[in-house]
Order: structure tokens, then sequence, then C-alpha cells
């Protein structure tokens, strides 16, 4: 247990529930908020429930069940509606450890929902692609769109990054961070201005080409 004084105001209880529910990646059943609050508050069993209680009569959260057994919890509107309430009323030092209960409670889910990619059209023949990375705590760490061309492009795209995703958030953050030394941090970079010269093709090195492939 982390906060060892007793808790008895019901408000604060209920205030608690709420923010618990709020943290949630998805509907708690009862045994698991009975543990992350329990585990994180010195709250009596009784008062919890009768705050439990209270909160379902007043609409602030709902219920349904799973099979015959199993109920499962969620907060309602009206009880996001109390959110400046409940973030003020609930001390740091509980909802730090409640939030980091129920990233445990999740964290296969968010570790399988972490690196995302998908291909999205931008007409009949081009598309780009679509990629996110977030940590254990929900952060989104990278977001990238990207032009990719045709599908087949946009497809391989999508599986490099759901396999290479380290290696590419590294190499953005070290472009990123990386001192350039005499480049002026006032003006921005253009494309057009900044790009080295392009070296002109000429006819004559196409036939050379062609040559040597022959």
């Amino acid at each position: 247990m982390i906060y060892t004084r007793e808790i008895d105001d019901p408000l604060l209880i209920q205030f608690i529930i709420l923010f618990t529910l709020y943290s949630s990646d998805e509907s708690l059943a009862y045994p698991d908020l009975v543990t992350v609050i329990m585990d994180n508050c010195n709250i009596n069993y009784i008062d919890f429930q009768v705050a439990l209680d209270n909160l379902k009569k007043t609409e602030h959260i709902k219920t349904h069940m799973i099979g015959v057994k199993l109920q499962m919890f969620d907060i309602t509107d009206k009880g996001k509606n109390l959110y400046d309430f409940f973030m003020q009323d609930v001390p740091i030092y509980i909802q730090d450890p409640i939030r980091e209960s129920i990233k445990q409670l999740f964290i296969d889910k968010r570790r399988a929902h972490a690196v995302q990619a998908k291909v999205i059209p931008i007409s009949k023949k081009e598309y780009r692609i679509e990629c996110k990375l977030y940590d254990d705590d929900k952060l989104q760490l990278l977001g990238l769109n990207m032009y990719a061309g045709d599908r087949d492009e946009a497809e391989r795209m999508e599986k490099k990054f759901k396999r290479h995703y380290v290696d590419i958030y590294k190499g953005i953050v070290g472009v990123m961070t990386h001192d350039y030394g005499d480049e002026d941090e006032d003006r921005p970079y253009d494309m057009f201005y900044d790009a080295p010269p392009v070296e002109k093709i000429t006819s004559a090195d196409i036939e050379n080409d062609k040559n040597n492939e022959e």
C-alpha cells in the first residue's frame, strides 16, 4: 500500500473511484477496480462499497455484465463532467500509484498497440502512410505522415516501420538533435534553396548507361 493514512471522507472516496475509472484504458472488472484502489489507498471496504453504490445511483458510473458473474464498471459522461473536481481533490500521491497500477494492468495491451502504421489512399493510385509510436504511459513518441507513391510501396513502408521502428525512431531523433554547425537557425530550411545542386543528366550520359548495362 502506498498511502497508509485511512481515507474516510465519503466524497473523496467517490472522487478516487471516478479518477480510477477515468484513468483506465477500458472498462474495469469489479475485482480489478477493488484491487487498484485498495492496494493504493487505505479505505474501509464498506465505505468503498457505499461510495460505489452512490455513484451508480447518481449515474456517475455505469455497469454491464460479462457472462453471469463478471461485473464491469465505466465512468459516464456525467461522471466525466466532474473531471475538474476529482483531479483537483484527489492528491497526486494517490493519483500516481493508481495510474501505475492501471498501466501494469493493461501493459500487454498497451505494448501490443504501441507501434501503429497504416496505409491511407490519397487518390486512386497514390497512397501515404501514417505511423505512430507510443510508450508504456500512452505518450506518443512519434507521429509521421509520409507520401509513399503506389500501394505496393506504401505497404512495404508500413511493414518496415513495424519491424524497424526502433532504428527509425533513433534515426529521426539523431537527425533532429544533430549539430549542423554553421546553419542559420533563425531562417527556416528551404528545400529549394538549401538542397545541394542536382547534377544535370545529358542524353550522352543516358546512352553511356545503356551501353554499360549491355
